[in-house]
């Protein structure tokens, strides 16, 4: 993903902080906790989402949502 010119990562693999060394990398992540993963159950964290994205560092691991 750093190759590619990514600055992060949105997931909902609440795991994934804990399987990869985001702290080594210069990406960010950002868990999205939801119901699931369908839309309707993601476009109402889409404001903080966004602001996450917003002030976001590389190798941090932010969480959003329930």
């Amino acid at each position: 993903m750093q190759e590619a010119g990514f600055a992060g990562l949105i997931t909902t693999d609440r795991n994934l902080a804990q399987q990869q060394a985001v702290s080594s990398t210069r990406l960010f992540v950002i868990v999205v906790r939801a119901k699931s993963n369908r839309i309707a159950d993601l476009r109402p964290l889409a404001p903080e989402i966004l602001r996450a994205v917003s002030f976001a560092q590389p190798g941090q691991v932010y969480s959003v949502g329930a």
